[in-house]
């Protein structure tokens, strides 16, 4: 029997708590100096102690975001997948859907995300604009949405909790291996959970995110129409 990470109650809940926790993390602390610091907080310390906390207060709620999605790809192939093929539903069809729930999902999260934060702003953050906040959240959300969708295809392969684990052990090392990388190097770019951050995207600087927004799209598409292809092909009967 699949151990799936996924209770729709329990999830939603650990969101919005471990939202909260990060909230007081960074508001407690002094070394953040922009508004959403959800989004904005991750820059390089000085020392190595320094950049753990920012990268612990940065990817804190990230495993319970991620806890919302661990089993969608088991409950297809093992679950009531089978029963919706019986009747007539197409694979592709039910993976396409899921895609969109998710992508749905994660626009709720980066609305609770930015709602949390601006009522709870703190005075000593500075403002960011319209368009560094737009830019932002743009490109924190489908960050977060390439990183579910290598959750899905990760399932097709591993038990729900692995996936899991996997892609927050590379979440995190992401952050670690890129901390002295500039906005536009190769290493952000390969390692592309640093391109949720303001600091590492570019977002901060002003610099244009054409490249950052279409290279996450690209691994969307990818990830999307190679789970579609494996999905496809595999027995669930």
């Amino acid at each position: 029997m699949c151990w799936s990470l996924r209770n729709n109650f329990t999830s939603i809940s650990m969101v919005v708590f471990s939202s909260i926790v990060q909230w007081v993390l960074i508001r407690e602390s002094e070394m953040f100096t922009h508004a959403l610091p959800f989004l904005s907080g991750l820059s390089t310390a000085d020392t190595f102690s320094g950049n753990e906390y920012f990268i612990l207060c940065s990817i804190f709620p990230i495993p319970f975001f991620l806890m919302l999605f661990s089993g969608k790809v088991y409950d297809l192939t093992e679950g009531y997948g089978k029963v919706l093929i019986v009747r007539e539903y197409s694979k592709n069809r039910l993976l396409c859907v899921m895609y969109l729930r998710s992508l749905l999902w994660i626009g709720l999260i980066a609305c609770y995300l930015l709602a949390l934060f601006s009522i709870g702003e703190s005075e000593q953050w500075e403002p960011l604009t319209g368009g560094q906040t737009i830019a932002g959240i743009f490109l924190y959300g489908l960050t977060l949405a390439v990183c579910v969708q290598l959750q899905f295809a990760l399932e097709l392969y591993f038990k729900a909790h692995q996936s899991w684990i996997l892609v927050i052990l590379f979440f995190t090392l992401s952050l670690f291996l890129a901390a002295n990388e500039g906005s536009q190097s190769c290493i952000s770019f390969l390692l592309f959970p640093n391109l949720a951050f303001a600091h590492r995207n570019g977002v901060l600087a002003g610099e244009d995110i054409t490249g950052e927004a279409l290279w996450l799209t690209l691994i969307w598409l990818t990830l999307g129409v190679f789970c579609l292809k494996k999905f496809k092909r595999k027995d669930i009967m």
